[in-house]
């Protein structure tokens, strides 16, 4: 109805449209992405070639490894590896690949980055593994640190107070730390975002 001349889609999470491909391609040129496993900076690639932006998506690309570099520079590190979760309570949690975009920013800063057992997991997508409640703990055995994903104090607070978890080494420790709400889907902005918390945690 919109008559666009240029449809960008997701071929996972809740707003997947790939099953449509095909009735969208009839409408006007589409672009299937997937965001979860690939980084925004690879995003930007295809997007700017498919805008005929090309210049500014290596130049926003090139802004953003220029201030991982200055704050990997920065940044004391705490013990490692570490894991970055999306914390469900009694639904247990998914812990983000090693080649998710989160995955992604915090190897860049200098962090050992470890991910879950896919043999453990209930689903295993390609940007993140779900683990149920009581495999949780074992996915999460080796972390130091468990960064919450698309969450705040809260969330780090009844990940900490959860008894299945307990004797996990981050949170047995207390090295449990949010990664703010925009921290599940990584861009320019969010990404910004999610290492200016690492910065205020760890910054020197």
């Amino acid at each position: 109805a919109l008559e666009p001349d240029l449809i960008i889609g997701s071929i996972v999470g809740a707003d997947s449209t790939v099953d449509s491909y095909d009735q969208l391609a009839e409408i006007a040129p589409t672009v299937m992405l997937d965001y979860g496993a690939s980084a925004w900076e690879d995003l930007a690639v295809v997007l700017g070639e498919a805008t005929g932006l090309e210049a500014d998506a290596a130049a926003v690309i090139d802004e953003f490894d220029a201030y991982l570099a200055e704050s990997a520079a920065a940044i004391t590190l705490p013990e490692q590896p570490v894991s970055a979760l999306a914390y469900n309570g009694a639904d247990g949690g998914g812990i983000f690949s090693a080649t998710s975009p989160q995955a992604s920013i915090l190897t860049s800063l200098g962090f050992t980055y470890v991910a879950g057992p896919d043999e453990l997991a209930d689903t295993v997508r390609s940007d993140v593994s779900f683990f149920t409640a009581e495999n949780l703990p074992t996915a999460l055995g080796e972390a130091k640190v468990a960064f919450v994903v698309s969450g705040g104090d809260e969330d780090a607070a009844a990940l900490l107070a959860d008894p299945l978890l307990a004797n996990t080494p981050s949170v047995s420790a207390g090295n449990v730390l949010p990664l703010g709400p925009t921290s599940f889907r990584i861009d320019f902005y969010s990404g910004t975002q999610m290492v200016e918390v690492l910065l205020a945690e760890y910054g020197n």
